[in-house]
């Protein structure tokens, strides 16, 4: 690939790469020619598939990010397989969403 956004020989590291934005941001990476380590708690095969179908290289490190624990073994296995990070996707979080019956009520609402 040729281009403003042509990643190749670089390796990404997307945390949560199993689902929903941080898969988009995995393949969107290997489209445009990254190597691609994916971070997660869960099993990542359909990333690496649909990776794989770009034609680019997925390894995954199964890792819980709730704590600080992982990140010395995550980085020595991502370097150990690749040999240095080019780009870093932090894309763990949490969303905390109340239950309605605890969201306060609209204006007006008795």
């Amino acid at each position: 690939m040729t281009g403003p956004f042509d990643l190749s020989g670089k390796t990404a590291l997307v945390t949560e790469a199993n689902t929903g934005l941080g898969q988009a941001i995995a393949v969107a990476l290997a489209k445009a020619g990254a190597a691609l380590v994916g971070v997660g708690r869960s099993t990542m095969d359909e990333t690496a598939h649909r990776c794989a179908e770009m034609g680019a290289a997925f390894q995954s490190i199964e890792a819980d990010l709730a704590t600080t624990e992982p990140i010395a073994r995550i980085l020595e296995a991502e370097t150990r397989l690749t040999g240095r990070i080019d780009i870093l996707i932090n894309n763990d979080g949490i969303i905390r969403r109340p239950d309605v019956s605890m969201s306060p009520r609209p204006i007006g609402m008795r």
